[in-house]
C-alpha cells in the first residue's frame, strides 16, 4: 500500500508560495528542480484520515490559485469580444454564487476532492497541471456553468447600472425641482412623503400612479422609487431608519439622488400618520 504521493508542478512559484498551507498540518517536502518546475512530496504513513484531509487542503488551494485563470478561459470561449478588463470584472461576482448550493465554493471544493479521490486511488504521481486540465471532470462540468451564470450576473449588473445612470439624468434635467422632500419611513414597507414645509403630499403623489386603496406594502417599494423619480427632489431626509426593511430599494435611491439623509430623530415628522390605507 502506498504511503506518499508526489505532485509535479511547472507553476513553481505558485506551489512554493503554498508551503504554509500544507506545512501547518502535513509533513510534507517541497524541493524545486530545474528553475522551472516544483516537486511537492506527502508522506501519510497509509494514515487514510491524514490522506483525506491533506485532499481537501489540496482541493481549496487548487481553487484558489487556478480557478480565477480557468474561469477566465471559459468566459473567453463564451464571449470572444470580452476584454480583461471586463474578464475581471466578471469573476468579482463568484461571491454572488454562494446563494447556489450547487455552485457554491463548497460545491467546488468537493468536486475538485473528488476527482482527486479517485486519481490518487489508482496513481501516486501526478502533475498538477495535468490534474488540473484532465482529471476533475465534475469540477469542469461545474466551472462551465459557473462561467454562464457569472457571466449573466455581469450582463444584469450593467444593465441595473446602465438604467440607474438614465434615471439619474432624468432626474437632473427635471425643471423646477422641490429642494427638500421628507421620506417618513413606517413598519412593512410604507411610506409618508412630506414636502419641503412638512406637509403631507403622500396621497396626492400616490394619485398620479394608482387608486389610495390599491396601494399596499406588497406595491409601496416599487412606486416609491417612481415618485420620487417625478418629484425629482434636490436632497431628500429620510426619518425613521431603523424601520426600513427593504435595503436594496434605499441602495438605489441613494444611486439615483445626488443628495440623501437621514434623520436622527424629529417630533414633527415623527407624527406623521400613514393616511392613505
Amino acid at each position: 500500500m502506498r504511503d506518499s504521493i508526489q505532485l509535479d508542478a511547472r507553476n513553481q512559484k505558485a506551489l512554493i508560495d503554498g508551503r504554509n498551507l500544507f506545512e501547518k498540518a502535513f509533513p510534507i517536502e517541497i524541493r524545486a528542480s530545474d528553475g522551472l518546475r516544483a516537486t511537492l512530496t506527502f508522506c501519510y504513513g497509509k494514515n487514510e484520515s491524514m490522506m483525506d484531509a491533506f485532499l481537501t487542503t489540496l482541493a481549496a488551494y487548487i481553487i484558489n490559485t487556478y480557478e480565477t485563470k480557468l474561469l477566465k478561459q471559459r468566459l473567453k470561449t463564451l464571449y470572444e469580444d470580452l476584454n480583461p478588463f471586463q474578464l475581471q470584472e466578471i469573476v468579482r461576482f463568484l461571491s454572488e454564487l454562494e446563494d447556489d448550493n450547487a455552485l457554491c465554493f463548497a460545491a467546488r471544493e468537493d468536486a475538485v476532492k473528488e476527482g482527486l479521490c479517485s486519481y490518487f486511488k489508482e496513481h501516486e504521481r501526478a502533475s498538477l497541471e495535468g490534474l488540473v486540465t484532465f482529471r476533475l471532470n465534475r469540477y469542469d462540468a461545474l466551472l462551465n456553468r459557473a462561467a454562464e451564470r457569472l457571466s449573466e450576473l455581469y450582463f444584469m449588473h450593467k444593465e441595473y447600472e446602465e438604467f440607474i445612470d438614465l434615471l439619474r439624468y432624468f432626474v437632473r434635467v427635471q425643471d423646477g425641482r422641490p429642494k427638500l422632500v421628507h421620506l417618513i419611513v413606517h413598519p412593512h414597507c410604507m411610506y409618508v412623503i412630506l414636502n419641503e414645509n412638512k406637509e403631507d403630499i403622500t396621497t396626492e403623489c400616490i394619485a398620479d400612479f394608482a387608486a389610495p386603496e390599491e396601494v399596499c406594502s406588497d406595491n409601496f417599494d416599487d412606486l416609491l422609487i417612481s415618485i420620487l423619480i417625478t418629484l425629482a427632489p434636490e436632497k431628500i431626509v429620510v426619518h425613521n431608519k431603523a424601520c426600513i426593511e427593504n435595503d436594496t430599494l434605499f441602495e438605489t435611491i441613494h444611486k439615483v439622488f445626488d443628495a440623501v439623509e437621514y434623520c436622527a430623530g424629529c417630533t414633527a415628522c415623527g407624527k406623521a400618520k400613514i393616511q392613505y390605507q
